[in-house]
């Protein structure tokens, strides 16, 4: 269009030149022309901007403006010829160097639009061009003897018609050059994507040798496996080569061992599940490092019958801090059961045994059974520990936790030390005839144990137990059945020690 343009503005003031130095053309004639050029040359503006912003419409409307007003100005110098001054001078030629300017206007047209289009246009501004002529002819009544008509239909009639057969090439030429800059933009399209995926692959193996995972790759082909690929780390974070790990059932049966199956179900069962993604840790066979932890992620694709289509993962070598998570699970748990254990005895704590205490009375309350508690002291134990040293206070304490551990035959059943030589034993479900039941055998059995006690009225070791018992209610207290015991304990003492003493039974 850029091109079109300047060579109409060109022509038509070249034309608007030689009307102007024709004696009987009128002054006005030229000015139309060289007022055409301006104007051709003015669109050159709006051209150059309709190209910049990809408007084709605003260009084609540019186009055919600048195609008609040519067309315009070659059609009123005709006009002018051939009705009025041809017809004031019968010597006048009616063969007018206008005729000329048509294989330019054409030469225009296809500068300015695609080639089939400015080829259909051209035919029909021929045909305009002819019938404006033959018209003067007729309307005239001019024969075979007027100047210039023989020229004018040859011109006509033959040579714009064979002219206009030459550009029928200029379509197929433009269909050619299309056709040639699409495989030319078609090869510079694929060398690009070529060496787009070229760096994309030297990146992608460049990352996937620097990290620590190995990448692996598995597609499918209705349900079916049919390739898989392993990256160079794979093998060598399981410390085999590719020969000695084959990418198939028997290769996944060599890592996984007996536990491939439930790995490969679980693994595939969240990936369903979880839109794709799945994670899961396993043990897998090292060639030289045995049974080792790795941690395998995945991400699926899947197909329209919701089968795999694709499922690429890594594997990661956790060993080190699977096992360092395990020992910490086993400190911690050794930790906590120090805190619900009392170091000498094994026996639960006080800490552990006002949770167990708490939890037993709600229940009790909601089912609404009874509640035991015994309270058992260790009688004259300072003087035990006076007179026989402190460790053998510690293993007189061992002594008389495991002999009320042993007294217990029900697992709800618990015993507790909750301080110095004082101990609780709790029993669920149990009423006041039962708990003195209990009481009786713990202070028997300790007694029969027969461990000399110089300091004792009896000469042995003998222990006190106070019994509360009770039906938790709503609003009633746990305290109270503590204190209560702690009372029937004290009454044992003030009595004489070595006995069984019960408290009033709870409301």
């Amino acid at each position: 269009m850029l091109a079109g343009l300047p060579l109409l503005g060109a022509v038509w003031a070249a034309g608007g030149l030689i009307v102007g130095f024709s004696p009987r053309a009128p002054e006005w004639e030229a000015g139309l022309y060289l007022g055409g050029a301006a104007i051709f040359w003015l669109l050159i503006v709006p051209a150059h901007a309709a190209i910049k912003a990809e408007d084709a419409l605003r260009q084609e409307r540019i186009a055919m403006f600048a195609l008609w007003l040519s067309l315009l100005l070659i059609l009123v110098r005709l006009v002018l010829v051939l009705f009025v001054a041809a017809v004031a001078d019968p010597a006048l030629s009616i063969f007018r160097p206008a005729y000329a300017f048509m294989p330019v206007l054409y030469i225009c047209g296809f500068l300015l639009l695609p080639a089939r289009r400015a080829l259909w246009l051209s035919w029909l501004l021929g045909g305009l061009l002819l019938v404006v002529t033959l018209g003067a002819v007729f309307i005239n009544d001019w024969g075979w003897d007027r100047t210039g008509l023989p020229e004018t239909l040859q011109w006509l009639l033959l040579g714009n018609p064979l002219f206009l057969c030459a550009l029928h090439a200029l379509p197929a030429m433009e269909d050619a050059l299309h056709h040639s800059a699409r495989e030319v933009s078609d090869l510079r399209e694929r060398a690009r994507l070529s060496e787009q995926i070229s760096t994309s692959e030297r990146r992608f193996n460049l990352v996937v040798d620097s990290l620590q995972v190995g990448v692996w790759d598995q597609r499918f082909e209705a349900g079916e496996l049919v390739e898989h690929w392993w990256s160079p780390r794979y093998y060598e974070l399981l410390g085999y080569r590719p020969e000695q790990l084959p990418p198939s059932e028997a290769g996944a049966q060599q890592l996984f061992g007996e536990s491939y199956l439930l790995v490969r179900s679980a693994l595939y069962a969240q990936l369903r599940e979880r839109n794709g993604i799945a994670a899961v840790d396993t043990r897998l066979l090292t060639r030289e490092r045995g049974w080792r932890w790795f941690n395998i992620s995945a991400k699926a694709e899947f197909d329209a019958q919701r089968r795999f289509s694709r499922i690429t993962g890594a594997i990661e070598d956790i060993h080190e801090q699977r096992v360092a998570e395990e020992s910490l699970l086993e400190a911690q748990a050794e930790l906590a059961k120090l805190a619900y254990r009392d170091a000498l005895t094994g026996l639960p704590n006080r800490r552990a045994f006002e949770e167990q205490l708490r939890r037993e009375w709600d229940r009790a309350r909601r089912v609404g059974q009874s509640l035991s508690l015994l309270a058992i002291d260790l009688d004259w134990f300072k003087a035990y520990n006076d007179r026989y040293g402190h460790p053998a206070g510690d293993e007189y304490l061992r002594l008389a936790a495991a002999c009320f551990s042993q007294c217990l035959r029900r697992p709800a059943d618990l015993a507790a030390r909750v301080g110095g030589e004082e101990f609780f034993v709790l029993l669920p479900d149990t009423d006041s005839a039962g708990a003195r039941g209990v009481a009786e055998t713990i202070e028997r059995t300790l007694r029969q144990l027969a461990v000399p006690h110089q300091d004792s009225p009896f000469g042995v070791v003998t222990c006190s137990v106070g019994i509360s018992s009770g039906r938790p209610s709503e609003g009633g207290a746990v305290e109270a059945l503590v204190q209560a015991a702690d009372s029937a304990l004290y009454q044992s003492k003030h009595e004489g020690r070595a006995r069984v003493s019960v408290a009033p039974q709870l409301a």
